[in-house]
């Protein structure tokens, strides 16, 4: 299973995991039945299926408390703000950098590596020329709302350095937020890293992809957090 995730045959490495998770628990071994059920939650983190992925880890997590094992570490957070951001037109519009796409993002997302640092948010992977950060977590923030609501303005002033060298014009990106309920946490075994699940995460991409170029799309529940920030 783990050969085939490696190379992003992701059915055929469920297919694996899924019949390990079957022989481990015909042999009742708790361990195995732990590491691939999060393996299996893994999968299909990687699919986009982040109900099934939740569900899996959440499965997971309450074996291994079973078992008294914290090498993976998830813990549930209530009220926070995740942004997704997305450069529009980036493979047209970076000409500007003329060495290579990846050094151009580099100079790019460590703008955005600074703002995150400025705000004290956590940020929790870029995916592609995507850039995902949370408020709220890992550590609990009333303020969540405002901190994100500053970020991303952050992000779209920070943008105006860059232009493309054909057209002259800023490069512009799409910024997604929402405010909700997940699951956050260290899972695995192998290339640590803290990462988020729940509906709220695929409602703030969602909010990235269905904006437009240069504007911050934000979700109800994001603008109501944001005036309970304000009249605190």
């Amino acid at each position: 299973g783990t050969v085939m995730w490696s190379v992003s045959d992701y059915t055929k490495a469920l297919e694996f995991y899924l019949s390990g998770l079957a022989i481990c628990q015909d042999s009742n071994d708790k361990i195995g039945i732990a590491e691939n059920t999060g393996n299996i939650g893994m999968i299909y983190q990687s699919l986009g299926d982040y109900t099934k992925a939740l569900t899996y880890f959440e499965k997971a997590l309450a074996i291994d408390k079973e078992l008294g094992i914290t090498s993976g570490v998830a813990n549930g957070y209530g009220n926070l703000g995740i942004v997704y951001v997305e450069l529009g037109d980036f493979a047209k519009s970076l000409e500007y950098y003329l060495k290579a796409l990846v050094q151009g993002l580099d100079m790019i997302f460590s703008e955005f590596d600074i703002l995150t640092e400025k705000y004290k948010l956590e940020k929790i992977k870029t995916i592609g020329d995507a850039y995902m950060v949370v408020s709220g977590a890992p550590i609990p923030r009333a303020d969540h709302a405002q901190a994100m609501a500053e970020m991303a303005l952050g992000m779209l002033e920070a943008m105006k350095e860059f232009r493309s060298i054909s057209t002259g014009k800023e490069i512009q990106i799409r910024v997604g937020i929402h405010s909700g309920e997940v699951v956050a946490g260290v899972i695995g075994k192998k290339k640590f890293a803290y990462d988020l699940w729940g509906d709220a995460v695929n409602t703030a991409s969602r909010m990235e992809s269905h904006g437009e170029a240069g504007k911050i799309h934000v979700s109800e529940e994001f603008v109501r957090e944001l005036k309970v920030n304000s009249e605190q």
